[in-house]
């Protein structure tokens, strides 16, 4: 959570030691200006886009309208909303800021956390939150992290072989799994068909003199296969 706080005429937001001032504008309670900004600010995040003035004055009845359409147009505003990561006027592309960020978060080198590759480059969290709720950001940071998904296969699959080569059983197992030649669930249901063929023939053997109780071992255990079976093809 950022610290958020008035001091005199300028509204002051401080994070990680670094201070951005939004002047207040003439003839404005800093107070109510403050609350203004929240209140737009607060919307945002809901919507994801910029709320109306109309939107803003129905969800607080202590907004005059007069007041919140005077404070829409004056510079100070558009420029706390910025500090805030709100564009006033929408844009089709991304600002110089927004994408030099989504170059650092997505670098898939540095094993930083987020909100520690954002405090190195001066941006607060609570800002990229915001650009985060804007479609136009939100789908390049996506594009970029699938790209570099992408990009990772063939990192992968070599590193995978390399292991194969180098005697590792597991990257073995998996490399002829994936070109098809082996196939270990497969082959789990092969054994465990083997290990039932295995106990029936030996259940035959045993219940040869009593052919009553061997048909009603057979029936329990067609009527077992017949559930599972259902089962399973409601599970599908």
């Amino acid at each position: 959570m950022s610290d958020i706080k008035a001091e005199g005429r300028e509204l002051v937001i401080t994070k990680d030691g670094r201070v951005k001032r939004s002047p207040v504008p003439a003839g404005f309670n800093p107070q109510m200006f403050r609350h203004i900004v929240a209140g737009v600010d607060l919307l945002y995040r809901k919507q994801g886009k910029l709320p109306t003035i109309n939107e803003v004055t129905n969800s607080w009845e202590n907004f005059e309208p007069k007041v919140v359409r005077q404070a829409w147009a004056t510079p100070e505003f558009k420029e706390a909303l910025a500090i805030r990561g709100i564009e006033f006027e929408a844009k089709v592309g991304l600002t110089a800021e927004q994408l030099y960020a989504i170059q650092i978060l997505q670098d898939p080198s540095d094993k930083r956390m987020v909100k520690a590759r954002l405090s190195a480059i001066g941006i607060p969290m609570t800002k990229y939150t915001a650009w985060m709720r804007n479609p136009v950001f939100a789908r390049a940071m996506t594009e970029q992290a699938e790209q570099n998904l992408g990009d990772s296969v063939n990192t992968a699959l070599n590193r995978l072989v390399a292991a194969a080569d180098s005697g590792e059983s597991w990257a073995i197992n998996k490399v002829l799994e994936m070109t098809g030649r082996w196939n270990p669930q497969q082959q789990e249901v092969q054994n465990a068909r083997t290990v039932v063929l295995t106990v029936m023939e030996v259940i035959q053997e045993e219940c040869a003199d009593d052919k009553e109780l061997l048909d009603r071992i057979l029936n329990r255990v067609r009527g077992k296969m017949t559930a599972l079976s259902i089962q399973n093809s409601i599970g599908q």
